[in-house]
């Protein structure tokens, strides 16, 4: 009795974690990154892909209106060009690279998916992600 009555204490204390402990910690936005805020999407055949760059640091990418997965994935500037990384185990990796067009738009040129090196996409296989609003 002594043993079981230990053990569900070290159990409770050990399941106690808020939900709060698992939400990231937001970073601050320069002035650039703040106008770049907002919902973008890619109409291409009979989907649409949306980015949606938070004010938090961290985006979504969704396929019609759903998660294309639930990783964690976050944003920065990086020169002329928005990097996104995704949370791989402990270690941020990149994953996207947009170019940020004159009008607004932003442009998909390169991936890291399948390698740890950025990879340039031909300009056929490029897409455009257009402002919308929410």
């Amino acid at each position: 009795m002594k043993y079981s009555i230990t053990v569900l204490l070290l159990c409770f204390l050990s399941g106690c974690k808020s939900n709060e402990a698992d939400k990231p910690k937001p970073r601050l936005l320069n002035e650039t990154e703040k106008i770049l805020v907002g919902s973008y999407a890619n109409n291409t055949g009979e989907q649409e892909i949306k980015l949606v760059l938070d004010e938090s640091g961290y985006c979504e990418l969704l396929k019609d209106g759903k998660n294309l997965d639930e990783g964690l994935k976050k944003w920065r500037i990086q020169g002329s060009e928005i990097n996104i990384q995704h949370l791989w185990f402990s270690e941020w990796r990149d994953m996207y690279y947009f170019k940020i067009e004159n009008n607004g738009s932003l442009k998909l040129v390169a991936e890291a998916m399948s390698s740890v090196k950025r990879v340039d996409l031909p300009e056929r296989e490029q897409s455009i992600y257009n402002r919308i609003d929410d």
